[in-house]
């Protein structure tokens, strides 16, 4: 159960990883409401996707608490051609 458990998450958060990067290589600024629409969740799913993100470096808060631009490791991540 371990293993199924292990690679469920790993497979989760390459899938939040990959679709927030494709979301903010088109928009400077994400909101929570396109983060709810694309991973077709609740908003309160949607806000933990946020902190995950914000958590990893991934993304940081723009503005309002329901906005996010590039964090320092996704700009690394754009530069470096990953």
């Amino acid at each position: 159960l371990g293993d199924v458990y292990k690679r469920q998450t790993t497979e989760i958060t390459l899938k939040i990883r990959t679709e927030v990067s494709r979301m903010l290589s088109v928009s400077k600024v994400i909101t929570l409401s396109q983060v709810k629409e694309v991973f077709q969740t609740s908003r309160k799913n949607a806000r933990l996707i946020f902190e995950y993100t914000d958590r990893i470096g991934f993304t940081a808060k723009e503005g309002a608490q329901t906005e996010r631009s590039a964090g320092n490791k996704l700009q690394r991540e754009q530069i470096r051609g990953k």
